[in-house]
């Protein structure tokens, strides 16, 4: 079944991209762009309904879902798709992050082991978040001396270095890319964000938005928030 094109759709297929690139080192969102990721999800489950075996309509929502804070309904539906589809990558990184918003890092760390396909850069700030960042280092540090060698690479690994307590390798790591009175205000950014454990206000300050209301996967209604516990996914083979 093909999906009408309309506007709605259009904008939840361009927000969608733009999400994915914006996932990591985001600060804080305005107004709009909540109000565009709210837009998103409505569009992403309006797909999602049409085509509901459709495995990247699933995954774009699982991300909008993530985008627009909505942790707990991302978990749901990157779970529901990453157990179809075990060697799904880009699910199983999204449903890290979802995980790491609903503060559970021991399932998020057993979801993000098994990846190597994923870009290091990316997969490093979600073990790091996922409470890892000597893994995150490890992934991350070899990339230096690659044609990979980037801003985001350095500012990743500098907040890995930071959350590893490595201040002094955090601040030479950041000040390649910024003024020393940016690095200063980098560092005591990141000093807030380790001193917050809860994973979905450590989460919030790269996404940039707060965590909303949610009451599931495809729910409008609170009915059964009490019953959902989140827990480590089913064992699924390592990619």
């Amino acid at each position: 079944m093909l999906l009408k094109k309309s506007p709605v759709l259009n904008a939840f297929l361009k927000i969608t991209a733009v999400a994915a690139l914006s996932v990591i080192g985001a600060s804080s969102a305005s107004a709009d762009i909540v109000s565009d990721r709210f837009s998103a999800v409505t569009a992403a489950e309006q797909a999602f309904r049409q085509q509901p075996d459709n495995s990247d309509i699933q995954f774009k929502l699982g991300r909008a879902y993530l985008m627009a804070g909505r942790y707990l309904s991302a978990w749901q539906c990157l779970n529901k798709l990453v157990l179809r589809d075990p060697y799904n990558e880009k699910a199983r990184l999204y449903m890290g992050l979802a995980a790491i918003g609903n503060n559970n890092k021991t399932a998020a760390q057993s979801i993000l082991s098994p990846i190597t396909k994923v870009s290091p850069v990316d997969l490093g700030l979600a073990l790091t978040l996922a409470g890892q960042p000597t893994e995150a280092i490890k992934r991350m540090e070899p990339l230096l001396s690659t044609p990979s060698n980037s801003a985001r690479l350095r500012q990743n690994l500098a907040f890995a270095y930071a959350m590893a307590e490595r201040w002094n390798d955090a601040s030479k790591m950041a000040g390649q890319d910024l003024s020393a009175d940016q690095v200063n205000a980098r560092l005591s950014q990141w000093s807030r964000v380790i001193r917050e454990k809860n994973g979905a206000v450590q989460l919030q300050a790269f996404i940039g938005v707060p965590p909303a209301k949610d009451y599931g996967f495809l729910s409008s209604t609170p009915a059964s928030l009490s019953l959902i516990h989140i827990s480590e996914p089913t064992r699924l083979d390592v990619i």
